[in-house]
């Protein structure tokens, strides 16, 4: 029944735009037919595989690899969360597809649809989308359309296991409104790059956002524990804000802290870090220690 209604959906937009082909230009390119027809049978394809929650993590990623994504990540953490990254790049369009999976339940899933040649075929996919009964969209603009889903039950159970702790990571209260701060932290999904802003856009850095958070919160204890976590850089983010909090606060670090914050410069793990468009990786002893003083 959806290939049916799909099809119906495509016919009329089709019908629709043929009276018209300029009306697809934008000032930069026009569309023929057959290859809005071709972008739009691939959108059409990707709603049958929904929704994503009717799979488990090894059937959705190999039927959208069956459909031409391609896999472009793939990560296991310790604390059983799966993430899997796909896209397809068509002749216009891009389509890219994040997904993660706690212990084999849908927790996330993101569809991230770009037209940035064309700004007249992203309002054709967006039509067709919605004119599908496609699953909300959740953030739009000129270039691409976007559609967020949480599962927030899935996700709670999620984060009780991140704060029950593993290995030498010790079990914690962490505060709803730091949960996710605390997780992009001390989670190994992550190898958090260093710095407050990278790159062109000069939006702030994750990792940034989240230590902060959890610094202005006081909360050193949550700061001392991911030290002991499984993100590189993460570690990395703990250690500056504990010796800055030591010269701002007056907040004094244990011996044991402070063995931790020398064990984790001799690890010989690569930490990216950035400041602007620059970025660098770093893994010695000393170029770390020299880090962990500096400004961001």
């Amino acid at each position: 029944m959806n290939i049916i209604r799909y099809s119906v959906v495509l016919l009329i937009l089709l019908l629709a735009l043929a009276g018209n082909r300029l009306c697809l230009a934008d000032g930069t390119q026009d569309l023929s037919e057959d290859t809005l027809q071709s972008e739009i049978d691939d959108l059409a394809k990707l709603l049958t595989t929904m929704p994503f929650e009717a799979y488990d993590a090894d059937q959705i990623k190999q039927r959208l690899m069956n459909e031409g994504y391609k896999l472009v990540a793939e990560r296991h953490s310790v604390f059983d969360y799966h993430r899997i990254r796909l896209e397809n790049d068509g002749e216009q369009k891009e389509i890219y597809i994040s997904l993660g999976f706690f212990r084999n339940y849908l927790a996330y899933s993101s569809v991230e649809v770009q037209a940035r040649k064309s700004k007249k075929l992203l309002i054709a996919l967006r039509d067709f989308w919605k004119q599908s009964q496609g699953e909300t969209i959740t953030k739009e603009n000129e270039y691409f359309f976007d559609v967020v889903k949480k599962n927030h039950s899935v996700y709670a159970d999620y984060y009780s296991s991140i704060a029950h702790g593993k290995g030498m990571l010790n079990p914690i209260d962490v505060p709803d409104k730091l949960m996710s701060n605390y997780e992009e932290l001390v989670s190994d999904i992550e190898n958090s790059t260093v710095g407050e802003i990278c790159g062109l856009g000069g939006d702030k850095m994750p990792g940034y956002l989240a230590i902060k958070a959890i610094a202005n919160s006081k909360r050193y204890d949550l700061l001392e524990n991911i030290l002991f976590g499984f993100n590189p850089g993460g570690r990395i983010f703990a250690a500056k804000e504990l010796i800055r909090l030591e010269y701002a606060d007056g907040f004094i670090l244990s011996s044991a802290i402070r063995n931790r914050i020398d064990e984790i410069t001799k690890l010989n793990i690569p930490i990216e870090t950035c400041a602007g468009c620059q970025f660098t990786t770093l893994r010695s002893e000393a170029e770390l220690k020299e880090i962990l003083t500096g400004d961001y």
